[in-house]
């Protein structure tokens, strides 16, 4: 059986894996209501199970390579074992038929899986014209009707072919064969019999092992990987009317017993050394069958399937699927771990967009929140408009638009461009971060340039008019140069200045409130101390023509000459702010 030995997948392996992922999320329910971030679970059904097993075989149609074969045989194996049986239920009435329809769904899988072994196996068998060796091939392999013509053409066995072909059709002929062994025991006729002969013989005798006349051993499963040794314990050693079970407990013993061993472990194909834990996926998968409680964190290990032990693709697929068909006795740890592990093999892949949707299986919200707001840090683009993968991180798995706009503005800062960070921050909603990049890095210089239309349409984009709105030292910072601009729009438009008392009320305590604040804005250099001076100048300026003009309420003439001299500190002494000949022109 084929498994996948590459450590970076070839583009067959990686679109196989991108079918199955895609089939993931198509029966995946997202609960993203009253939640920070979205949680992603499988849908309980076997939808998930048939659509990854039809994806696998178009693809193995067109590329038959050893990851996408291996994909075809695992998953076609999880049909075999679960499938829904149109003509059959597991219930206690019709066991005996649901077993029945399980078993031949599993030899079907069986003869299938070891049938290109069995290929190369007889072709150089034949080539060198070692015929019965070449039988003994067709037999473990459950290829009957090869191994009959052969018995016919080449071999010129007529008698045995009959016995084989009554044996395949009827179970109850194996107590018979089991006689003529003993019989060729006691007749010492073993003697002039092929080893090869006399292990089909054992074989529709249902003995796996044998000890001639003359004492020697013989063992039906020698030199036969574990699939065909499973598969004659299948046929042969255990009948119809027996459970998968059986064959596995009887498959079990002949290769765990040290003493009376027969059969080769089922180890993975990439290891030749015999292990406890490290055994082939599908061994395991024949396991979880025949005990529902059989560990998973056992079967999922990537030992099982290659031996690049950092490999997750399939251990993460096969979880899903299995919980869609109710084995979810997986520990939450080692769940976590495989969520974690598999998201970073597709991060290493270039599928980061895939591995959001993998986090977002993680059960607990903070550490879903956490993994996936870190993973986007790494991989989003600085660009205004969303690109394909942003896109299906927000619109189809429905993570909320701040996270990417959070990323985007992490890599603006990593860029020093800090005019995107503030704009990417707002985007997030997150205020104070934007409001504190934009008081440190950018309103200064932009001040000084003159650009007001960039400072009050970027300020206006703060909800300060919100009830609920805080960003710390807003007062102090953002709101002083919206509140200056607008002042400085109300004394250019000179007309304004003839308006009904109310107004210019409300202008005087805009002015009054401006020149409270300014002396507390926080200057840290030179520009920022230009800033404070040039805004304090301006209400200066407005504050002295209101004073002049006798247009301000009496009531706050001693406020207005109060907060005039307050700012005198912030002013060049030198400049005539107070001269009367000065007023002509501010007014």
């Amino acid at each position: 059986m084929p498994t996948l030995f590459q450590l970076d997948p070839d583009d067959a392996s990686l679109s196989c894996l991108k079918k199955q992922l895609e089939c993931c999320f198509k029966c995946c329910e997202i609960d993203a209501e009253k939640r920070q971030c979205p949680l992603i679970r499988v849908t309980s059904s076997t939808d998930l199970m048939h659509d990854i097993a039809a994806a696998v075989t178009e693809l193995h149609k067109a590329n038959a390579s050893p990851g996408v074969r291996h994909a075809r045989f695992v998953w076609n194996l999880v049909e075999a074992l679960w499938e829904d049986l149109a003509s059959a239920t597991a219930d206690s009435v019709n066991m005996y038929i649901y077993e029945w329809a399980r078993r031949q769904a599993l030899c079907e899988w069986l003869s299938e899986a070891v049938a290109e072994t069995v290929k190369e196996e007889t072709a150089s068998r034949l080539k060198r014209r070692m015929y019965n060796a070449a039988l003994h091939s067709y037999v473990s392999g459950n290829q009957l009707d090869v191994a009959l013509r052969m018995l016919l053409s080449e071999a010129s066995e007529p008698d045995l072919a009959l016995q084989l072909a009554s044996v395949a059709e009827s179970e109850i002929l194996h107590p018979y064969m089991a006689r003529q062994l003993d019989s060729f025991y006691q007749t010492k006729r073993d003697h002039f019999i092929p080893d090869d002969i006399l292990k089909v013989y054992m074989i529709m005798a249902g003995r796996m092992l044998w000890t001639t006349s003359a004492g020697k051993t013989v063992f039906a499963c020698e030199k036969l990987d574990w699939m065909r040794a499973f598969g004659l314990h299948l046929w042969y050693v255990t009948g119809n009317q027996q459970t998968i079970a059986a064959a596995v407990d009887a498959y079990e013993q002949g290769f765990s017993d040290d003493e009376n061993c027969y059969c080769t472990s089922p180890l993975p194909p990439y290891n030749e050394k015999r292990s406890d834990n490290e055994f082939d996926l599908c061994y395991h998968l024949l396991k979880l069958y025949c005990f529902r409680g059989y560990p998973l964190n056992v079967l999922l290990n990537p030992r099982t399937y290659t031996f690049d032990h950092l490999d997750y693709s399939v251990s993460w697929v096969l979880h899903e699927v299995l919980q869609s068909i109710g084995f979810d006795h997986l520990p939450e740890g080692r769940r976590c771990q495989l969520n974690h592990s598999f998201a970073s093999q597709l991060e290493a892949y270039g599928l980061w967009q895939w591995a959001v949707f993998v986090l977002l299986h993680l059960p607990d919200e903070a550490s879903r929140k956490e993994a996936v707001q870190e993973l986007l840090n790494r991989h989003v683009s600085i660009a205004i408009e969303d690109n394909a993968e942003e896109k299906f991180v927000i619109n189809e798995l429905q993570v909320p638009r701040r996270f990417v706009y959070k990323a985007k503005a992490l890599r603006s800062k990593y860029l020093a461009d800090h005019r995107a960070e503030v704009q990417f921050l707002l985007r997030a909603a997150d205020w104070n971060r934007a409001h504190e990049v934009l008081m440190k890095h950018i309103i200064a210089e932009a001040f000084i340039r003159d650009e007001q239309s960039y400072i009050t349409t970027t300020l206006s984009q703060f909800p300060s008019s919100d009830p609920s709105f805080t960003v710390y030292n807003w007062s102090i910072g953002g709101q002083v140069y919206l509140d200056y601009y607008d002042v400085l729009e109300w004394k250019n438009a000179r007309s304004e200045l003839n308006v009904d008392a109310d107004t210019v009320a409300a202008r005087v305590q805009q002015c009054v409130s401006l020149a409270r604040r300014i002396p507390q804005m926080q200057v840290k250099n030179s520009k920022e101390m230009l800033c404070q001076c040039e805004i304090a100048k301006g209400v200066v300026q407005v504050l002295h023509g209101l004073y002049k003009s006798k247009t301000a309420p009496a009531a706050e003439v001693d406020s207005i000459r109060h907060y005039m001299g307050l700012l005198k500190n912030h002013l060049d002494e030198d400049q005539p702010y107070f001269d009367d000949e000065c007023d002509e022109d501010y007014w």
